[in-house]
């Protein structure tokens, strides 16, 4: 019971992410834009926010707190 608990908690948020475009020069063409835009929600996507947290949450649940590193790759980011 008391697993299910902790597993129901450390997924209770849902660690929703989103990217907003900033535009700082009106020069730049949107194909750029839009290109570098779309790399970044891949390297998002293809870091696994939602699990990561949920999995951090539980740690911090069962442990009381989480040491971990920060690891950044060429496809997304891992702890």
């Amino acid at each position: 019971m008391y697993e299910r608990l902790c597993k129901y908690f450390s997924t209770l948020y849902r660690y929703d992410w989103y990217i907003t475009p900033y535009v700082i020069d009106d020069k730049v063409k949107d194909e750029k834009i839009l290109n570098e835009f779309a790399q970044a929600l891949d390297y998002m996507d293809e870091s696994y926010v939602k699990k990561l947290c949920g999995e951090i949450a539980l740690k911090v649940i069962v442990n009381g707190c989480y040491y971990g590193y920060i690891i950044d790759t060429k496809n997304g980011f891992t702890f």
